[in-house]
């Protein structure tokens, strides 16, 4: 065997393994074992490449559509609220016996706080992947609880929590998002006249998982891989103020801080949204 082309072939594969993927091997006129493995390698180099730059692309791509979208979100703030504040004097001195006036003006009030809605989701969903979150002691039971108090959820839907949620190492505005999106979601999807949503946990080795269960409509089996989504909603008819991006942002949070959340459902038997928390002792410190 030819000690210097295996030494080029030996050299090629810690060339890979160090991520260099330039570097060729020679083939020259040889048509034998070695020139056969040296073409492989030399395949494996170009694709390899190929895939570093494809992903390095993409990675470009979303980095400016996310800027894209908190840059046009945020420049969207100024006039919706100037639109609002009109519609607001309008409204002021308005006669108040013209119906036709005031539905249209209704009509206004409604598209405004929608589209603001969304603005916020869109700021909302751009801001929940940083990497500079302060993590800390939680109160789950203490942060839904509160969660349901300022919201007023409790006025919304019967929520019940079973027995006492754990302490759970996390960041506290993050938390707060996951749980009250995920109780809005129940309760704008909900299509019976009360919503009911249930809390409850299962304690794993190194983490917790959170479940909320609803009583609405429940969703496909087919369509749900696409409701962490982007703007997906999943054209629900009874609801027209829903925009895909509660479920989208509530992914990006956890998964941005190594959770992971699902869904388990079926049509007419609502929906069990399950997330990990990890457990304060279980958490690797710097």
């Amino acid at each position: 065997m030819d000690q210097g082309r295996i030494n080029e072939i030996l050299d090629k594969i810690a060339g890979l393994a160090a991520l260099d993927y330039d570097s060729e091997i020679d083939i020259k006129d040889n048509n034998d074992e070695l020139a056969a493995i040296a073409v492989g390698l030399n395949m494996l180099g170009e694709e390899l490449k190929a895939q570093v730059v494809s992903k390095n692309q993409l990675t470009n791509i979303n980095s400016k559509l996310e800027k894209f979208a908190y840059s046009t979100a945020h420049d969207l703030k100024s006039p919706l609220n100037a639109i609002a504040g009109l519609v607001s004097l309008i409204e002021l001195y308005s006669q108040p016996e013209n119906d036709d006036l005031k539905a249209c003006i209704g009509q206004l009030k409604t598209v405004v706080s929608n589209m603001k809605n969304m603005v916020i989701g869109i700021l909302n969903y751009s801001r929940s992947d940083s990497n500079e979150l302060d993590f800390e002691r939680l109160n789950l039971h203490e942060l839904i609880q509160s969660v349901i108090r300022q919201d007023g959820f409790g006025d919304l839907a019967q929520i019940s929590i079973k027995d006492q949620l754990p302490v759970v190492w996390f960041n506290k505005i993050s938390a707060i998002q996951v749980v009250r999106n995920i109780f809005d979601n129940a309760i704008k999807y909900c299509d019976k006249p009360l919503c009911e949503i249930a809390v409850n946990v299962y304690n794993k080795e190194a983490h917790y998982e959170i479940e909320i269960k609803d009583n609405g409509p429940g969703i496909d089996p087919k369509d749900q891989s696409q409701i962490f989504d982007l703007f997906n909603s999943l054209n629900q008819p009874h609801n027209s103020e829903s925009f895909g991006i509660g479920l989208a942002n509530v992914k990006q949070i956890l998964q941005s801080s190594g959770e992971k959340i699902w869904v388990e459902s079926e049509l007419g038997a609502g929906a069990t949204f399950i997330f990990t928390l990890k457990k304060e002792n279980h958490v690797q410190r710097n």
